[in-house]
């Protein structure tokens, strides 16, 4: 499995001067990404867990999360040195400069918004600033008429909401 072997390798490297294989794999795919995500720093797992709300997120996405505060310890400019630091994050091509988690990583970040004490709270303050931005482009996009991104937009919400009733972020 690709995806657990590249996370696998990032775990060897990153604890390297102290690896001890039962302490940074653990046994299986899940115990490998628990392991992973709490030794990030807490600005990226944050960070992290906002975009994998998103679904599918953008440089100018992340801008616009870095601007209102939704994600922190980041400037705007950080994105594709963000998206290009793990092997996780998915170009998701066609000529489109749209990324979105690995399937398994994006599950686990969910996962662990939810396994922190508040995490509902916190899982609904992100969907609502999600939410509240979604509607704010909306208004902007129609008062320029600009028909194909009220529809990404509508998309975008859409999909949001579909996430969120379908992982129980939101109680």
């Amino acid at each position: 499995h690709p995806y657990s072997i590249a996370l696998s390798v990032e775990q060897v490297v990153r604890n390297h001067a102290v690896f001890d294989p039962a302490k940074h794999l653990g046994r299986g795919i899940k115990d490998l990404q628990q392991r992973f995500l709490r030794q990030l720093p807490t600005d990226d797992l944050r960070a992290y867990q906002v975009l994998a709300m998103t679904g599918e997120f953008t440089a100018e996405l992340f801008a616009s999360l870095v601007e209102r505060g939704v994600i922190t310890g980041f400037s705007s400019q950080d994105f594709f040195e963000l998206v290009e630091s793990h092997s996780f994050f998915v170009h998701d091509g066609a000529g489109r400069n749209v990324w979105r988690f690995h399937r398994a990583m994006q599950t686990a970040l969910l996962t662990s918004v939810l396994q922190n004490r508040g995490g509902y709270s916190r899982s609904a303050a992100i969907f609502e600033s999600l939410w509240g931005m979604y509607g704010a482009e909306i208004g902007e996009q129609v008062a320029s008429n600009d028909v194909e991104q009220v529809q990404r937009s509508h998309g975008r919400m859409f999909a949001l909401a579909q996430l969120h009733l379908r992982s129980e972020l939101v109680s």
